[in-house]
C-alpha cells in the first residue's frame, strides 16, 4: 500500500538538516512498518560512548542523517 505523503510535510521539511527527500518518499513507498529514532548530534555526539545504543539500533536511516532504526518496536505505553 503506498502512502501520499502531504506537500505540506514535504516542504516543511526542505529545510531540516540530514533530510533527503528522494530516500524519505521510498521509505514510505515501500509500506514497510519500521520504527525510527533521530539522535540530537548535541547530546549525543558518538553513539559508540553509549553501549546500550549498539543493542537496540539497526541501520541508519537514509533520510536524516541523525537517524536510525530500531532493531525491534519497543513497548509503547
Amino acid at each position: 500500500m503506498s502512502v501520499e505523503i502531504p506537500k505540506e510535510l514535504l516542504a516543511s521539511l526542505q529545510n531540516v538538516p540530514g533530510f533527503n527527500e528522494a530516500a524519505f518518499k521510498e521509505v514510505h513507498a515501500s509500506g514497510a512498518q519500521l520504527i525510527s529514532v533521530r539522535l540530537n548530534p548535541a547530546k549525543v555526539p558518538d553513539i559508540s560512548a553509549i553501549p546500550f545504543l549498539q543493542n537496540i539500533l539497526a541501520e541508519k536511516v537514509a533520510w536524516n542523517s541523525h537517524g536510525y532504526y530500531l532493531k525491534q518496536r519497543p513497548l509503547f505505553t
